[in-house]
């Protein structure tokens, strides 16, 4: 129905385009989009974890929560800022990726979000552009990570977490942050088609262009606003956590029990790191037995719908 069609235009068309496109679609079926209702996030109750088995060389970790924020709320901008400095994708400004894989060499990527990201394939790392939600999630992935270290990633990462939600963000870091993020951001919009692309999403979110918008926030910003956005938002005792592994049932067992979990180093680290690994090896995870499981893969694709498994199959033909 006309309610449902959406289109946005950009570059070099002529001017009869626009009118051409209206004429065509008016031929459809009059009618009205009414988004549906929306649920309330169910949330996590403590480190509610699904161990996935599956054959595997590494295992792939993601932990999150659903937060009440979208790109509509001023929050959301000191909370992307946070985010920046914990962890932005595929850069190594984030502490995630310094601590993890600068200090340690445990594993390539460690980063996190506060939208569901979609994307980084293709030559670029930046997320896809028209790929909204009403509601969004902070996350953190860590992948790929040895087997044996397994348990150790989850703790080193809550130990950073824990450690950027009581600390915050000292004024050098936010001002740091503040200006990396304003300029990387401007790369975010660098063809037509994401510009279109972003101006489309701001009009779903109902806000102003969103790359402007950003800058916008930024420049009022201060460290106070962010820090006090992190503890408002950001919650690492309560989070859904997912972990592949080759063997799901072995690693649930010692997360389970609390087990002491080493790290195995191939190379020499300084004294401060193996100090600091000493708390992370026994860090209490907190972790809800009841709610936690072994899931064999196979099972996580029977209720599919036909437009996931298109995407899934999108997904895993790109890489």
């Amino acid at each position: 129905t006309t309610g449902r069609i959406w289109l946005g235009i950009a570059g070099g068309y002529p001017t009869w385009l626009v009118a051409r496109m209206k004429t065509d679609f008016s031929k459809l079926p009059d009618g009205k989009f009414e988004p549906v209702q929306l649920p309330e996030p169910e949330k996590p109750q403590r480190l509610e974890i699904d161990f996935v088995q599956k054959p595997a060389r590494a295992t792939a970790i993601s932990m999150g929560h659903p937060i009440p924020l979208t790109r509509k709320d001023k929050d959301f901008y000191a909370l992307m800022v946070a985010n920046s400095y914990l962890g932005e994708h595929r850069t190594f400004n984030g502490v995630l990726m310094n601590r993890l894989r600068g200090d340690r060499g445990l594993n390539y990527g460690d980063y996190s979000y506060i939208e569901r990201f979609v994307g980084g394939v293709g030559g670029t790392t930046f997320p896809n552009v028209n790929t909204p939600l009403r509601q969004q999630y902070f996350s953190v992935w860590l992948r790929p990570v040895q087997p044996e270290n397994a348990h150790f990633a989850v703790r080193a990462a809550m130990y950073e977490l824990e450690k950027f939600v009581d600390k915050g963000l000292s004024e050098q870091d936010f001002e740091q942050t503040k200006t990396f993020l304003m300029n990387y951001s401007k790369l975010w919009a660098q063809t037509l088609n994401r510009r279109l692309g972003y101006k489309m999403d701001s009009e779903f979110y109902g806000t102003d262009y969103y790359i402007a918008r950003i800058e916008k926030e930024l420049k009022t910003m201060k460290v106070g606003d962010v820090n006090k956005a992190i503890k408002k938002y950001i919650n690492p005792k309560d989070m859904k956590v997912a972990m592949v592994a080759d063997d799901a049932k072995g690693l649930m067992e010692k997360m389970l029990s609390n087990a002491p979990s080493p790290i195995k180093y191939n190379s020499p680290v300084s004294q401060k790191i193996l100090d600091e690994d000493k708390t992370i090896t026994t860090l209490p995870l907190g972790i809800n037995n009841e709610k936690s499981k072994v899931v064999p893969v196979e099972q996580l694709f029977e209720n599919e719908s036909p437009g996931q498994v298109m995407e899934r199959k999108d997904v895993e033909k790109k890489r």
